[in-house]
């Protein structure tokens, strides 16, 4: 399961992304990792899809370090 805190392009020129994630083992439901993960990204200009970019790279970043905790647990 993932919480998003946080997930806003702002006034200071950043991407920002907080997430909180848990990933449980099944059947049993046990929690296996509880992970939090913070970052921000510049964004080149003004642009819509210069914030989307920055956006992007924080998804991206993200999903590395939940891929990085679930082959950690196996």
């Amino acid at each position: 399961s993932m919480d998003i805190r946080e997930f806003v392009a702002s006034d200071d020129g950043y991407a920002h992304l907080e997430a909180n994630w848990r990933i449980f083992s099944l059947p049993d439901r046990r929690l296996v990792s509880s992970e939090t993960f913070v970052g921000k990204e510049p964004i080149e200009n003004a642009s819509f899809e210069s914030m989307v970019a920055a956006q992007s790279e924080l998804l991206a970043r993200l999903s590395k370090a939940i891929a990085g905790t679930i082959r950690k647990n196996q």
